[in-house]
């Protein structure tokens, strides 16, 4: 009996601890959850393809411009030369230029997409973008013609997000050990988050990629078994790869959400991860895909157009310039549609901005020294980093390149930066997490709906012109779809996150 008591009390091999804080690690649930994925990816998919359905063909930002160059790069013939390229003649033949700048206009000015794939000369200005998104998403336009190949690769950029941004999701939920903060960090990804998945844009992969990285490496913000900690390094990495060759933009979204988890996993955590060859496998990656970005940079800008010199007006008026649009980033952050013609409602927008700067002072009052340091810097370094990626493309363009939307793949991990450390503040704040999961989820079904009847308004009724009740009437049937569809999703995930805040509340088991 003595023996084995002493077998017990000084074992011969004692479990090396997965950080040097905190010795006595959880058990691994795994680098992400297949229940979560599932129903992550079929939520996702509806509502971006409920959305897409909602919008007449051509009426997403630079739809043609990207489509006339995904033909190009799915047909072989990139490095392009010109902006004047050869492309099947359907991709303008519904071009929204009678609508997309006049609110009274509706989208029933453009002309029907044809079928006509006969080439003419068109013009692109994505002559330098990454060719990885439009080789996943385009090749319908090698087999197909007209509004079918249109539609075809709208539902392929869909799927492509969902993917990956399902798999960020169940990544991020299996490594929170709380279910609440779950549903907080589903219902901080506004209604414009889902805008640009479901169209020919290459946002869609570079927002799926952000959220896929930041869903796999967040987590490592509490101490979590070797195993499981080396293969969300190595998944982490392979999503990073993805983020910086999805636009020009990529790397510094990557490199700004690295330093941002480094100023949130502390000196110690860092230092630890750095020894490890699972963190070396993830800088090898994002090197890779630096040195892939670099060099399709640099082919870009040999066989690419001549870039027109102008002035540069500097920063302090760039400053002011942007300044003036803060209004409008803000709608543009909880929903948009179309070229900026239809935004959420002000109260809408406004509510959820409270209960976003919630769950931001939540994490602030929770959080330690680090994480608050983190998160003030972050947010301080998103109208800089508008500021420098206008004065490194102010060489191509005489106005502002920046709009709410292009800072999405830093916004919403740093947004789910603030629920991890709500999660793993070490205190178990039921009523306050679940008062925050039953109000982004309420704020989430009534920005849907709220955004969906505008966009329906907007571009089939006239939204200036015509009372509400022509939407029924105006809107074509596959656009009803669409709205009821997003609407459908959100009313489910409404339901269910009361339900389980209900459950969370009368248990005591934190479990997932």
């Amino acid at each position: 009996m003595t023996s084995r008591s002493h077998r017990q009390a000084h074992p011969a091999h004692p479990a090396r601890p997965a950080d040097p804080q905190a010795p006595d690690a959880p058990p691994s649930r795994g680098l992400w959850s297949p229940r979560v994925f599932l129903f992550s990816f079929l939520a996702f998919l509806c509502y971006t393809t409920g959305l897409s359905l909602l919008t007449p063909l051509h009426g997403s930002p630079d739809e043609p411009v990207h489509e006339i160059y995904g033909y190009q790069v799915v047909t072989g013939n990139i490095p392009l030369e010109s902006e004047r390229v050869l492309a099947p003649r359907y991709l303008r033949s519904g071009a929204p230029d009678c609508w997309r700048t006049t609110r009274s206009q509706t989208a029933w000015c453009s002309p029907p997409i044809s079928s006509d794939a006969t080439l003419r000369e068109m013009g692109t200005s994505a002559v330098n973008y990454p060719p990885l998104y439009y080789a996943l998403t385009h090749q319908p336009l090698r087999f197909l013609s007209g509004a079918a190949a249109l539609w075809a690769v709208r539902l392929c950029s869909a799927l492509l997000f969902s993917l990956l941004a399902a798999f960020g999701v169940s990544a991020f939920a299996a490594g929170l050990p709380h279910r609440l903060e779950s549903f907080i960090a589903l219902t901080v990804l506004t209604p414009a988050f889902f805008t640009f998945a479901g169209f020919s844009n290459p946002q869609s992969l570079e927002i799926g990629a952000a959220l896929a990285m930041a869903g796999c490496l967040i987590p490592l913000l509490r101490p979590l078994p070797p195993r499981e900690t080396a293969r969300r390094w190595i998944a982490g990495g392979c999503a990073a790869l993805l983020l910086i060759m999805a636009r020009p933009v990529g790397p510094y979204w990557a490199i700004a959400m690295c330093l941002l988890l480094a100023g949130v996993f502390g000196r110690e955590r860092v230092r630890t991860y750095i020894r490890t060859r699972a963190f070396a496998i993830f800088m090898a990656l994002c090197a890779a895909g630096c040195l892939a970005w670099l060099a399709w940079t640099r082919i870009s800008t040999i066989y690419g157009p001549t870039p027109t010199e102008v002035t540069n007006d500097g920063w302090s008026a760039l400053t002011l310039r942007l300044l003036g649009n803060f209004r409008y980033y803000m709608h543009e952050t909880i929903g948009t549609g179309g070229w900026r013609s239809v935004t959420t409602s002000v109260p809408v927008t406004v509510l959820y901005w409270v209960v976003l700067f919630a769950v931001v002072a939540a994490a602030w009052r929770w959080g330690q020294r680090r994480h608050r340091l983190s998160i003030a810097l972050a947010f301080i370094s998103l109208p800089l980093s508008a500021i420098l990626m206008n004065t490194l493309v102010l060489s191509r363009t005489t106005f502002p390149i920046w709009q709410g939307r292009y800072g999405f793949p830093f916004l919403f991990p740093l947004f789910w930066v603030c629920v991890a450390v709500i999660a793993t503040s070490g205190r178990r704040r039921t009523n306050i997490s679940g008062a925050l999961a039953r109000a982004t989820s309420t704020l989430f079904f009534l920005a849907t709906v709220d955004i969906t009847v505008r966009m329906a308004w907007r571009f089939y009724a006239g939204i200036t012109t015509a009372p509400l009740w022509r939407v029924l009437t105006d809107t074509p049937p596959h656009a009803l779809i669409g709205a009821a569809l997003a609407i459908a999703v959100a009313g489910t995930y409404l339901v269910l996150t009361w339900r389980s805040t209900r459950r969370c509340a009368d248990s005591c088991l934190p479990v997932i």
